[in-house]
């Protein structure tokens, strides 16, 4: 998935919902739309993350020590 485009078409779908010349039928969908793009963007941020923690080697200390404060 190519985020920059992505993110590139966020400014465009809330044009559309700001518009007064929007018909509600299009302004439904691009809301839809711009929700599931967020939603995208912040799974894809987090699945980075993650790879991130994986390869420095990180991620099992990261857990350990989350669960010690928590518990």
């Amino acid at each position: 998935m190519n985020m920059k485009a992505i993110e590139q078409a966020v400014p465009q779908y809330e044009a559309l919902v700001e518009n007064p010349d929007t018909t509600d039928e299009i302004r439904e969908e691009a809301e839809y739309t711009l929700m599931k793009i967020k939603a995208s963007l912040q799974y894809y941020e987090f699945l980075d993350l993650l790879v991130t923690q994986f390869k420095s080697g990180n991620l099992a200390q990261d857990i350990i020590e989350r669960y010690k404060r928590e518990n």
